[in-house]
């Protein structure tokens, strides 16, 4: 029976951002970030989580566990790991530049690219390689 995962979030536009950062303040809801601006405004976050039944299941804290490790082996910053706010499906690749550095146009975008970057095309079939050794290895699992 494996499992799936789906990505919930990628790009964010800066008004998305706002009415998550209202939430729980000035909107009814629970307060969901921190942030005014996120690494999700400039393309360099995703969101993800395990798909089950049909539903996303953000429950499964086993499963975040693994999903920030294998995230983690791959340079990714996981959110689970924060101190604040634990957010165990975000993940984050900003190469060291801050949310500031984006804002004010101090990134070098070429480090991002695929297309002539060895390192990050490694990375990237490392991880879909990961996810799927998972997905086989959970299966196995379950049919015993």
């Amino acid at each position: 029976n494996g499992f799936e995962i789906v990505f919930t979030q990628t790009l964010r536009t800066i008004e998305e951002q706002e009415k998550l950062y209202a939430q729980g303040r000035t909107t009814p809801g629970k307060i969901v970030t921190n942030l005014r601006r996120s690494y999700h405004n400039y393309g360099v976050a995703f969101d993800a989580a395990q798909f089950v039944k049909g539903n996303i299941d953000w429950n499964d804290l086993a499963q975040f566990t693994k999903m920030g490790e294998i995230g983690e082996s791959l340079d990714l910053e996981w959110g689970g790991d924060w101190a604040d706010i634990k957010d165990y499906g975000h993940f984050q690749y900003p190469l060291g530049y801050s949310i500031k550095d984006f804002e004010n146009g101090l990134v070098d975008l070429s480090k991002f690219e695929i297309n002539g970057n060895e390192e990050l095309k490694k990375k990237i079939n490392l991880l879909k390689t990961l996810v799927s050794l998972y997905q086989k290895l959970i299966k196995l699992t379950k049919g015993r």
